[in-house]
């Protein structure tokens, strides 16, 4: 706020002094300074976690869960499936995991799911689900359970555009004990995190920077106070 403050001042500053001709050139560049500031401040809330608002979580619902149903529609039974018609094209990169097997986008033509073959079946509402505070990804997790309810594994999907529908990117089989919590993201899942952690780190040095030089300003004070000297 402070910053956008100080740029509204300069570009006042500036367009009152210029000539008419070079006012419109002033504006689009204190303009770009302005968007280029917001931008950052964006990209800074972000990183700190800040979430997407509900509703935009809330319209992303819906694809996913169809995707997933799907999905499990398709492995049913522990059946050899093809399930790349549910996937974003990312070739060359990973994108179903189930323990030691690892099959990419040109591979999930012909895959048996782990859960599907034990008789396992999905939830079918996530226990998590988050959208990436830039909104081009979604995380979430849906738990797959025996006959008698108990929780054998986790899903752990994300999801991009493509076409205007939301794609598999990548589908982790998690045992359930050991599935990993979803956690508000900004690009990438788990980018938040270490950048928190730095990000705090660099405060506490910028306060402790603040708070020696406000202690060598009181010193000085009390010096100059003492001695019968006005202080500045």
């Amino acid at each position: 706020m402070r910053k956008s403050l100080l740029i509204g001042a300069a570009a006042a500053a500036l367009l009152g002094a210029a000539p008419a001709n070079a006012q419109i050139w002033i504006g689009q560049i204190v303009g770009n300074m302005m968007a280029n500031a917001q931008a950052a401040k964006q990209e800074q809330d972000c990183m700190l976690g800040t979430a997407m608002p509900a509703s935009e979580i809330d319209e992303t619902r819906g694809p996913a869960n169809e995707v997933m149903a799907r999905y499990a529609a398709a492995v049913s039974g522990g059946a050899w499936a093809d399930v790349h018609t549910l996937y974003h094209k990312d070739d060359g990169k990973a994108v179903w995991v189930a323990g030691q097997t690892i099959a990419r986008i040109s591979e999930v033509a012909s895959i048996k799911d782990p859960f599907a073959a034990i008789g396992a079946k999905m939830d079918a509402a996530p226990q998590a689900l988050v959208r990436s505070g830039d909104g081009k990804t979604v995380e979430g997790q849906w738990v797959t359970r025996t006959p008698d309810g108990n929780p054998v594994g986790v899903y752990d999907a994300t999801f991009v555009r493509l076409l205007g529908a939301w794609r598999l990117r990548m589908l982790i089989l998690d045992p359930a004990a050991s599935a990993p919590p979803v956690i508000q993201f900004c690009h990438t899942p788990g980018d938040v995190g270490p950048y928190k952690v730095k990000w705090e780190a660099e405060q506490k040095k910028i306060e402790a920077k603040r708070a020696a030089k406000a202690a060598r300003k009181a010193a000085l004070d009390a010096e100059r106070a003492a001695a019968g000297s006005p202080a500045n």
